[in-house]
């Protein structure tokens, strides 16, 4: 089965040119009446801050709500807020966002 993948080459000015790469991985569930989860890797060959990852990965208007990490309580009202993480990898950062199943 091939995968799709939507890539985005973003080249920023504003500290010389830095070429920065998103390709979402998964976007969906995993299973059926599972959570929403998308998944990008973020190319870059740079140090990013938490907001540069943010402003690619949220080019589609649906904004991450909170980080995981930053959750206060971890209750059933956070979970349902949904939630991101941001992980280094060797190639980049890897961006999660998940969204609870809601019927």
């Amino acid at each position: 089965m091939a995968k799709n993948y939507l890539t985005i080459v973003i080249i920023n000015n504003y500290l010389g040119i830095r070429k920065t790469t998103v390709k979402w991985t998964h976007v969906g569930q995993y299973k059926p009446y599972g959570d929403t989860f998308r998944v990008a890797e973020v190319h870059c060959k740079q140090e990013l801050s938490k907001e540069e990852i943010l402003r690619y990965v949220e080019h589609d208007g649906t904004p991450s709500k909170q980080e995981y990490e930053a959750l206060p309580n971890k209750t059933a009202a956070d979970y349902f807020r949904g939630w991101y993480t941001i992980e280094k990898m060797p190639y980049g950062y890897k961006y999660t966002k998940q969204e609870p199943y809601t019927d």
